[in-house]
């Protein structure tokens, strides 16, 4: 699922649920000054960022464990520049 798809400001997505088990995150783009983070909420109102997974440039895949939850993806700080993809993969 796409939690963030040719962002190019700072914000969050909408959120999606996830019924839990292991997923693969996928982060790339053009970052330019962005941070993207992946995060999390039991409720859909508290949220959480999950620890391996903030993003200051394209990295390998990051497998992680979730129990039910929702997901969405955040953007912080981006530049004029900033175009950023997140994917989740169950």
């Amino acid at each position: 699922m796409f939690l963030l798809k040719n962002v190019t400001a700072d914000g969050s997505s909408t959120p999606q649920q996830h019924l839990g088990g292991l997923i693969s995150t996928y982060c790339w783009g053009t970052f330019n000054t962005a941070t993207v983070k992946l995060q999390s909420s039991p409720d859909n109102v508290e949220w959480f960022d999950i620890p391996e997974t903030t993003f200051t440039e394209k990295t390998q895949p990051i497998n992680i464990e979730l129990t039910p939850c929702w997901l969405r993806g955040n953007v912080s700080s981006a530049g004029g520049a900033t175009d950023v993809n997140l994917f989740a993969k169950k």
